[in-house]
């Protein structure tokens, strides 16, 4: 489907451009977790494990509105 597609199927939605969401692989999960707590960055959901990788993920958001997505490497 398009966009134009979409947007259509979803009259509440709206054309989103720009970066709003970024994710890093980071080898120290805890410090980098602590950091943008630090920062003011507000966390979005609590960590969860990743079934098949059994490793951590975590959704911030910074003081902009950006969502960071940090995996445990």
């Amino acid at each position: 489907l398009s966009s134009s597609e979409v947007l259509k199927a979803n009259p509440g939605k709206k054309m989103t451009t720009g970066l709003f969401k970024v994710g890093f692989r980071v080898e120290d999960f805890n410090y980098w977790k602590t950091h943008l707590y630090k920062n003011n960055a507000i966390l979005l959901e609590d960590i969860v494990l990743d079934p098949n990788t059994k490793k951590r993920m975590v959704v911030f958001k910074d003081p902009d509105g950006n969502r960071i997505q940090l995996f445990e490497n």
